[in-house]
């Protein structure tokens, strides 16, 4: 089947607006697909502009959602049912407000495993598989929105392939490597969607999974997506310091906490690494604010975290 899929640009000034880095979830979708013989293109129009002659005449167009981008990828649905593919809209914001997505789209893609959903959807518009089978899937029968079991939460990341980033038109415009090495986060801060999307449980790929799609894509700067890279330091120290004896070394930059300074030996690998750079998730300079966060961070921890990156070398953000 001919398959578009689109990854819709937040509408306002954020703070990856100035560093093009497209979501990991289609390039793994992507690359599924493209494995069972599909035709896939992503398109991502912070990178390239969309052909929408090339959508309008798809087969099947999914579309992935954040909060931010949800109400711009409404619209490219509106827009696109018209024109005879059959819509998906997948992603964090519709897992959780999938009748509202249901206004708006032909299916909506709930929870983890895209990858095969995708697959087991195309299987029903081929007529070899019922609607209802599919889990994690809603849609509307006669009216009534059906919102089938969620699918399990993949045990093992090593299983899943590497994101096909050359499936994205305008890949060439891509000069940082995203790559994920973990999923889910053992914190619970109460505003994030994280824990509720992908679990408390930490899980993570192997370092021999992560530095194969180092090889494989040669990068020249990367950004490791984990939502908290260092939930896991001895997991990290290891990942590390295979980096360093494996000639793998490049520029490279994540999010953590500021907890991960408590650790001299982790910031000393992280330099010696490639780490250039740190996006820090500190939420407030108020003790209250944070505490209403159930952030388990002091403002002090703020100050003396900033102190310790900067005197290994590596920027804060």
């Amino acid at each position: 089947m001919k398959i578009r899929l689109i990854e819709p640009e937040p509408p306002n000034l954020n703070t990856f607006s100035f560093v093009h880095l497209p979501r990991l979830g289609l390039p793994l979708i992507a690359a599924k697909l493209k494995a069972h013989g599909h035709d896939v293109v992503i398109y991502a129009p912070q990178l390239a502009p969309i052909d929408w002659q090339d959508v309008y005449s798809a087969d099947v167009v999914g579309i992935s959602t954040t909060t931010s981008t949800a109400t711009t990828g409404y619209d490219y649905s509106d827009d696109t049912r018209p024109h005879g593919p059959k819509v998906v809209i997948g992603g964090s914001h519709v897992t959780f407000m999938a009748d509202e997505a249901l206004a708006h789209t032909d299916f909506v893609a709930r929870g983890e495993g895209g990858d095969d959903l995708m697959l087991e959807l195309i299987e029903c518009l081929e007529g070899k598989r019922k609607f209802e089978d599919v889990r994690g899937l809603s849609f509307l029968r006669d009216g009534v929105a059906v919102h089938n079991e969620l699918r399990d939460r993949c045990a093992n990341l090593d299983d899943l392939p590497f994101p096909d980033l050359s499936a994205i038109h305008g890949s060439e415009n891509l000069h940082t490597t995203p790559i994920m090495t973990s999923w889910g986060c053992p914190f619970n801060c109460n505003f994030c969607s994280v824990t509720a999307m992908f679990g408390k449980k930490y899980r993570f790929r192997s370092a021999d999974s992560v530095l194969a799609e180092i090889r494989e894509k040669r990068p020249r700067k990367i950004f490791f997506y984990d939502d908290n890279m260092a939930a896991d330091r001895r997991r990290l120290k290891d990942l590390l310091r295979r980096m360093i004896e494996e000639d793998l070394v490049v520029p490279w930059s994540t999010q953590v906490r500021t907890d991960v300074t408590k650790d001299e030996e982790l910031l000393d690998l992280m330099k010696r690494s490639g780490c250039s750079i740190v996006y820090l998730g500190l939420e407030s300079v108020s003790q209250e604010t944070l505490d209403s966060y159930d952030k388990h961070q002091t403002v002090d921890d703020i100050v003396a975290a900033l102190k310790k990156f900067h005197e290994h070398g590596i920027n804060t953000h």
